[in-house]
């Protein structure tokens, strides 16, 4: 009699302990690929965005070896389901652009903007707070705006190689030849130029939630030391508010090979920063106020939903609250993108480009 009620015990037990394991898995939510996968031309895409609305997602170089492919995601989450091999009778050409298989009034349109050839790859980034598109590369900042595809303003500045907009859009912060500038929108009159420090560059830059604050992704550019730090700009009159320490880890060559190297999480107290390497390469989380690592992950690249409380490294998505693991992600990733205003995410490996929704429990 003592035995079964032990043995009954004990399969109450198993049976709490795998409800727990259920719920603690509901609680912290699923990730769900969202199909097609789109084929990937080898080609250098530098990084891939999500509008901020998830309603537009940006490809450079998906069409030509200078081109931006955007596609319009409808609101049951489906895009175009495109072929990978395209001809001249697969477009029409309206307004400058050309739009996929004749359906210009359609949800699931692809937008192919044809621009001139650039090898080293453009780079993409949307306005956190409209549907509107930065597009840079061959010593050009291109601003298009979503609702119409057409051309609003040319930035020359050579060197470009990234450019994104402050949280309240007010602000537009681009890093070219190595140093960070500092342009007013919507006029776009100069603001600033910043230099790094002697012998280093500059390669990315992260906004704070409020824009008063521009974090810089500063790496040495001498006798193959690729250390890197972060240093913090005021957006105002672009002084030096702090400069964290050079991370011990090194890198293995001349950061910028995808976007973002640096992002700030919800709050701004804190940092992600992506350390590339050809081997073992990693993202770190740093206090913002002073550079004391709070969390590394293994991966080439990463992404954050401030919004949403989410945060993406390697192949596994976290919730901020707790950084309990809120999903999978398929694949050698080396970029990814979340849209600001919902939990999708999309990422590129070296073929493909594969989106999820993710889907957090209460």
């Amino acid at each position: 009699m003592q035995l079964k009620n032990l043995s009954s015990l004990s399969n109450v037990v198993v049976q709490f302990v795998v409800i727990s394991l259920v719920l603690h898995q509901f609680a912290f939510g699923k990730a769900e690929e969202l199909k097609p996968r789109l084929s990937l031309r080898q080609v250098a895409v530098k990084n891939i965005a999500y509008s901020s609305t998830g309603k537009y997602i940006a490809i450079p170089n998906f069409i030509t070896t200078g081109s931006v492919g955007v596609f319009t995601v409808a609101p049951n989450g489906t895009i175009a389901n495109v072929p990978s091999r395209f001809t001249e009778k697969d477009f029409f050409r309206s307004r400058g652009v050309f739009y996929y298989a004749g359906k210009k009034d359609t949800l699931t349109d692809m937008v192919f903007i044809p621009l001139q050839e650039f090898s080293k790859g453009y780079t993409v980034s949307f306005a956190n707070k409209a549907d509107t598109l930065i597009i840079c590369g061959s010593d050009k900042i291109s601003i298009y705006t979503m609702q119409n595809v057409s051309l609003l303003k040319t930035i020359d500045l050579k060197g470009v190689s990234r450019a994104i907009f402050s949280n309240d859009n007010s602000i537009i912060a681009a890093v070219a030849e190595g140093k960070l500038y500092l342009i007013k929108s919507p006029d776009l009159s100069s603001i600033m130029t910043i230099e790094p420090e002697s012998g280093c560059r500059f390669a990315d830059i992260s906004f704070s939630s409020d824009s008063r604050f521009v974090a810089v992704y500063e790496h040495k550019n001498q006798l193959l030391d690729y250390s890197a730090r972060i240093r913090i700009f005021t957006t105002d009159n672009g002084s030096e508010d702090r400069r964290l320490p050079w991370l011990n880890e090194k890198l293995s060559t001349e950061p910028g090979n995808h976007f973002p190297l640096i992002s700030y999480l919800p709050s701004d107290s804190a940092l992600a920063v992506t350390l590339e390497k050809t081997m073992f390469a990693k993202v770190m989380v740093v206090k913002s106020i002073d550079g004391t690592v709070i969390k590394e992950f293994k991966g080439s690249c990463h992404a954050v939903s401030v919004n949403s409380g989410l945060f993406a490294a390697g192949n596994t998505i976290y919730n901020l609250i707790n950084w309990e693991k809120a999903g999978d992600i398929t694949g050698a990733v080396i970029s990814m993108s979340f849209a600001s205003e919902s939990p999708d995410l999309i990422v590129t490996t070296l073929d493909k480009v594969i989106r999820y929704k993710v889907t957090l429990g209460k």
